[in-house]
C-alpha cells in the first residue's frame, strides 16, 4: 500500500527521458488498463477511478496536466483494447507511444 501512496505523490511526465516515458506508459496500458479490464473491472469504473487518481496528482502533487491526460489516454486505450478485443486500438497505442517518445527524445537532444 505504501508503494501506491509513494506513486501517487511522485508524478512524472519524464519530459527528457524517452525510454522511461515509454516503459511507464506501457505499464499504464498493460498493467492498469488492459490488466484490470481483463480481470473484470468495468471500463467506466476504471476511467472514473483513474481520472480521480490523476486529478489528485494534478491538484495536490504538482503533476503536469498534459501528463495526466496522457496517462489517462494510455490507460483507457489498454482498457478498451481488452474490453472490445480490437487490435486497431493497439495500433493507436503504438502511434501514441511513438509520438510521446519522439517528443521527449527531441527535448533531451536539444537540452
Amino acid at each position: 500500500m505504501q508503494y501506491l501512496i509513494d506513486l501517487l505523490k511522485s508524478p512524472s511526465g519524464f519530459s527528457k527521458d524517452p525510454w522511461r516515458f515509454f516503459w511507464n506508459q506501457v505499464g499504464h496500458t498493460i498493467v492498469i488498463g488492459y490488466g484490470l479490464t481483463f480481470l473484470g473491472m468495468p471500463v467506466w469504473l476504471l476511467f472514473l477511478g483513474y481520472a480521480l487518481w490523476e486529478f489528485i496528482q494534478w491538484k495536490f502533487y504538482k503533476a503536469q496536466l498534459w501528463d495526466c491526460c496522457e496517462d489517462i489516454t494510455h490507460v483507457m486505450l489498454g482498457s478498451l483494447t481488452a474490453h472490445y478485443q480490437l487490435i486497431t486500438l493497439a495500433g493507436l497505442q503504438l502511434i501514441l507511444l511513438a509520438s510521446g517518445f519522439l517528443r521527449r527524445y527531441e527535448e533531451a537532444r536539444n537540452d
